[in-house]
Formats: C-alpha cells, sequence, structure tokens
C-alpha cells in the first residue's frame, strides 16, 4: 500500500483517504481542507509499510472510498494508525465481494478474468454518474499500468471477512453502478448515520470533507473574534450553563479533587459553578486563549484529541462545545472512560431541531445527533447515562437581527469560503425568517463508586 501525501501545510491534523481501486493521488490533487493535512492511500497490492511520519498527527479523520473501505478496516484492525477520531464510509461494503453485501461475484471474477485497457475505461465511465462529470474526472485520470490494476483486483477476493467494526458515517450512492446501492444498504443496516446521495459512485470529494470535517482553526478563529461579544448574545447558551450549574449542584460534590471544565470560552459555565464549588484541581480547556482572570489552570488544546491524556477525574462539565468536534460520541465515552470511580460529567449540545428555520440555507451545517441515538450511546459497563433535552425559539424584529445574533454569537457553520456564505447571508435575508430554533441536548454520566 502507498500512503501519498497531496496537501501538506503542517497541520495538527490529517484526513487520510483511502482511494478505491485502480486509483492513484491524480484525482485528489486539488483537494484542500482547513486546519487538516491531506494524504491518500492506493496500489493496494504493494507491500510498502505505514510511514512514520502519520503517527506524528494528533487527530487522523478517515475517509474510505469504495473497496478502499475494507482496506481501511485491515489497516485500522491492525492498529497501524494512533489518534484517530472519524472513520467515514463512502460507496463501499466491508465485504469487497459478496452477493448480498458488497459486488457480487460473478461480476467480480467477470470483470478480473477480461481485464484489458478497454473494460478499465469502461469501469471508469460507469463510475461517473453522466458524461459531463466522466470527461471533467478524466483530467485527473489515473496513470496505472493494466498489470499492476490486474495484481491489486485479485486480491480484494483473498481478503478475510473479519469483524466488521463501527463506522461513523456511511454514504451510500442512490445510482451507484459499481456496487449495488441494495447491496450497501444491507451491509451498512445497523449503522446509525448514513447519509444517502443522488449521484453516482464517484463522489464530489471537496463538498464531502467540507461536510465530514470540521474545520476547528475556522471555530477558534471566529470564536475568538467574538469573544467579546458573545457572553451578551449567547442567550440560550447562558440557560444551558444555568442548567448545568444547577445538575452539578445536585450531583456533584462541593469540593471534588479534580475538575476539568471543557470549552470554557468567556467563563460562562465556570463563574456559576465556582461560587459554590472548590475543586482541589480546576482545569479550564478550550480552543481559543481564555481570560486570566478564570480561575483554575488554562490548557489552550483541542479536547477531542487531549481528553485521552487524562485519567481518575472526579468532574467533568461541558457546556455547548462538543458539537464543535469531528466525532462527539468518541468524545463522550472517552470522558466516561477517564471518570474516576464514583466521577460525574454532564456535557451539553445541541439537538437536530437547532436552526430548523434556516437549515437549507446553511452552507455546512453541522450534523446535530438526535436523543435517542445519544440514548443508545454504549458507555463502559460501570457507567450511566442519562439525556435528558429542551427547545428554546428567540424571536427578532427582522432576519437582519437574526443575523447579527448568529454573527456576534460565533455559531455560524464554520468552514465555507466567503462567497458561499454571503450567499447564505441574502438567502436568509430574502427568507424573512425572524425565529430561531435552539435544540438544547444535555447528557449526565455517573460512574460507579
Amino acid at each position: 500500500m502507498t500512503i501519498q501525501p497531496i496537501h501538506i501545510n503542517h497541520e495538527p491534523r490529517l484526513a487520510l483517504i483511502f482511494a478505491g481501486w485502480g486509483m492513484d493521488e491524480r484525482m485528489f490533487m486539488s483537494l484542500r481542507r482547513g486546519g487538516y493535512d491531506i494524504a491518500v492511500a492506493f496500489n493496494y497490492h504493494t507491500n510498502e509499510d505505514m510511514p512514520q511520519w502519520i503517527n506524528g498527527y494528533k487527530e487522523v479523520c478517515i475517509v474510505a472510498w469504495s473497496y478502499g473501505v475494507c482496506m481501511a478496516e485491515r489497516v485500522l484492525q491492525q492498529n497501524l494508525l494512533k489518534g484517530v477520531t472519524l472513520k467515514v464510509a463512502v460507496n463501499g461494503t466491508p465485504t469487497p465481494v459478496n452477493d448480498t453485501t458488497g459486488i457480487p461475484s460473478t461480476i467480480y471474477q467477470g470483470t478480473l478474468k477480461g481485464l484489458n485497457e478497454r473494460n478499465v475505461y469502461k469501469f471508469y465511465r460507469r463510475m461517473c454518474a453522466n458524461a459531463e462529470e466522466f470527461a471533467k474526472w478524466k483530467e485527473h485520470m489515473p496513470q496505472r499500468s493494466l498489470e499492476s490494476l490486474t495484481e491489486e483486483l485479485s486480491i480484494f477476493n483473498k481478503l478475510e471477512c473479519a469483524k466488521t467494526m463501527d463506522w461513523d458515517i456511511v454514504y451510500i450512492a442512490a445510482h451507484d453502478a459499481i456496487i449495488p446501492p441494495e447491496n450497501q444498504r444491507r451491509a451498512w443496516q445497523d449503522t446509525r448515520d448514513i447519509r444517502e446521495t443522488d449521484s453516482g459512485h464517484l463522489p464530489d470529494f471537496q463538498q464531502l470533507l467540507n461536510e465530514v470535517l470540521i474545520d476547528k482553526s475556522d471555530v477558534e478563529k471566529k470564536f475568538s473574534t467574538h469573544a467579546d461579544t458573545y457572553s451578551n448574545n449567547a442567550t440560550v447558551q447562558r440557560q444551558m450553563c444555568e442548567h448545568i450549574n444547577k445538575l452539578l449542584h445536585q450531583e456533584a460534590p462541593e469540593s471534588p479533587a479534580s475538575m476539568v471544565e471543557i470549552g470554557a470560552g468567556t467563563g460562562m459555565l465556570t463563574h456559576l459553578y465556582t461560587k459554590w464549588m472548590h475543586p482541589g484541581q480546576l482545569q479550564l480547556w478550550d480552543l481559543c486563549e481564555m481570560n486570566s482572570s478564570l480561575p483554575g489552570k488554562h490548557r489552550k488544546c483541542d479536547a477531542e484529541t487531549d481528553i485521552t491524556k487524562l485519567s481518575n477525574v472526579n468532574v467533568i462539565a461541558s457546556s455547548s462545545t462538543i458539537q464543535w468536534m469531528n466525532n462527539p460520541k468518541l468524545f463522550v465515552t472517552r470522558c466516561a472512560n477517564v471518570l474516576s470511580p464514583g466521577g460525574l460529567a454532564i456535557i451539553s449540545t445541541f439537538g437536530p431541531n437547532t436552526f430548523e428555520e434556516i437549515g437549507q440555507l446553511i452552507p455546512i451545517p453541522l450534523r446535530y445527533i438526535p436523543v435517542e441515538e445519544w440514548k443508545s450511546l454504549q458507555l463502559p459497563n460501570d457507567c450511566q447515562l442519562s439525556v435528558t433535552e429542551d427547545k428554546n425559539i428567540l424571536q427578532f424584529a427582522t432576519s437582519r437581527e437574526l443575523l447579527r445574533h448568529i454573527s456576534l454569537t460565533g455559531v455560524n457553520g464554520c468552514g465555507g469560503d466567503s462567497v458561499t456564505s454571503q450567499r447564505a447571508c441574502r438567502a436568509i435575508l430574502a427568507s424573512n425568517t425572524t425565529s430561531l430554533t435552539y435544540h438544547s441536548i444535555y447528557l449526565t454520566i455517573k460512574k460507579d463508586a
């Protein structure tokens, strides 16, 4: 297997794309995502070792396409990658050759037996949704020999079907002419987050990266810029902090030995619980620099990855933060893992009704996890999870005032370019929308003593 860097800007995070059969790095060279380096895996028939540099990243997000899904599973099951937070499967399954959950065996065998340059060209054409897409894709067609394509294709029928791992997001193309969509649906029937697209086997990788990867550098920039206006305008977020403080008052000791607050920000929650709670050791974590007047030890970091460095924490609190992570469910599970016996974690986030009035107008909306999905989260056996929810609808005099509220709190979707953002603002103004829903979700984790 070859892993080829295609965009390296010495970022702390890596987007690693496992390409499908017959690919090379050419079609991926133009990809960019703020805050991430990008690399692509291909040439699966070769025996190259995992490069050392790849484990220097604090966070690795996997995007596996087509036959790349089963290859990514093999790499992950062998624990060859560190710091993986997100696994996205695109138009592929863990069982590459299978009559019900992959490419049917007769089609696979016929393709392998009759493989020639003409048939390879036909495969590339069927991979695209239409002639226009194919014409554009041909400009970056892979430069692979027929011998290497044959060797690579021959390995997929030899792969043992190990126990399938959990994938976080699965995409299925409704018009996939390579792997039957109905087979993909069967393969992923137990997966929670399935997104079906009106497309062919070849995805729009730039749009895909924009959708599934949080540009944390942009999140940091936006919240740093609006720190001075956040507290006075984030009315719902203040109410959420007050509710977390109430839950802490009910469940937490007044003097825990250790406490960590994730996403302390301007100290909206910190100021509430420190009026009555006196942790022996208090740590405040945030992507942004925090006000030096806030108590405790400050740590500017990405909690999504750094949470694994903790152990035996008595109390973890976080308000309106985890929706800005690539994998909030994994983060909550990791919080449960680092609690001490008898420990407590109280975390708030937002649900899928948030911004429902303008959701279709936002270029890169966040994916909010439903209450039912949170309730089914598998935590360690010694942890109990309770989930509650609430809704608040804010009313504004005009749609312009609504936009101003979003801007002053920094809660707009991050990562879009200025053109798409301006287009979204114009669409919201034209819609005359004057109400905004916030769907609040509260997670309480208690660990057995």
